[in-house]
């Protein structure tokens, strides 16, 4: 059976693919393959909580042939009206209001979208389940890091040993790699850190496949992932392929400071000229359009 879906995903594959090239235009295609663009939201969630601890924007430009990866650390603050604002709970509240985790990451890739000043065409979120289990299924994922670094546990044990160069991490060891905090100076700030080299080796891992398209379809329908992405948007990928295995892949944390409030919690503040600097090189983010109702300020009785 799994053969069979197989060898029918690829005819699929070939049928769509080829019914796009021949019922357009060269000059239409040609246009099509330069201006190709798309952004994701990905998210993945605390099991206990539905908070979204780990969310990124990943872009694609066919023009520039690039991969950029936009990190929105968890702590940031984003005023929706409650206790912490912070925008990691904006899914757990919309979740224990009763709304489905889909329809909660909708109310997420909304509110990001809306606030940077961007356009997000789709969202991925997994609980740590579908994570593993998407590693698990590619196989594991190469990191690549510049300085051996020994990972420790809350007991002193050493729960990973990353060195410098080429590293291929099991499930169990891509859980840690993302997940550890508690040995860093910085905290969530370093997390983010190793979580950008995560990023960076997922994307290459799955794209070094041999038909990363169907990859794609499959790990979409794994138990515990949540998405408005549909097989059709994965097609629509299927022209650039060669050439994304061969894109350059940046990554940056959107720009920010770690404050502490008058209560003792701590935020991430967003730089507003500095992110307005940055997205602007890579979003029609201007001015006008970045955080209009100022939902990233924090007011000042909070610090």
């Amino acid at each position: 059976m799994k053969s069979v879906f197989r060898y029918l995903t690829l005819l699929f594959l070939f049928v769509s693919v080829s019914f796009f090239i021949f019922s357009t235009s060269t000059a239409t295609r040609t246009a099509a393959y330069s201006d190709f663009e798309r952004t994701y939201l990905i998210a993945g969630f605390d099991d206990s909580s539905w908070h979204t601890d780990v969310m990124a924007l990943v872009n694609y430009k066919s023009r520039s042939n690039q991969v950029s990866i936009f990190q929105i650390p968890r702590d940031t603050f984003f005023n929706f009206g409650k206790s912490q604002n912070k925008i990691n709970q904006l899914t757990a509240t919309a979740i224990f209001e009763g709304e489905s985790p889909k329809d909660a990451m909708n109310d997420l890739k909304d509110s990001v979208q809306s606030n940077l000043g961007i356009v997000i065409d789709g969202f991925v979120a997994v609980t740590t389940d579908a994570f593993a289990n998407i590693i698990e299924t590619v196989g594991g994922v190469n990191v690549k890091s510049e300085k051996n670094t020994i990972f420790y546990g809350r007991n002193g044990q050493i729960v990973l040993s990353i060195k410098e160069g080429e590293n291929h991490l099991t499930t169990e060891q891509a859980l840690n790699f993302v997940g550890y905090r508690s040995g860093y100076l910085r905290g969530d700030l370093d997390r983010l850190e190793a979580q950008k080299l995560f990023f960076d080796g997922f994307v290459r891992t799955v794209l070094q496949k041999s038909n990363p398209i169907a990859l794609l379809g499959t790990l979409l329908k794994t138990q515990g992932l949540f998405t408005d992405i549909t097989f059709s948007d994965i097609i629509s990928f299927a022209p650039f392929i060669n050439n994304v295995r061969d894109s350059y892949i940046v990554s940056f944390t959107l720009p920010g400071e770690a404050i502490k409030s008058q209560s003792g919690v701590w935020y991430y503040a967003l730089d507003r000229k500095a992110n307005i600097e940055l997205l602007s090189k890579y979003f029609s983010v201007s001015e006008k359009n970045f955080d209009t109702k100022r939902k990233f300020d924090i007011p000042t009785n909070f610090i």
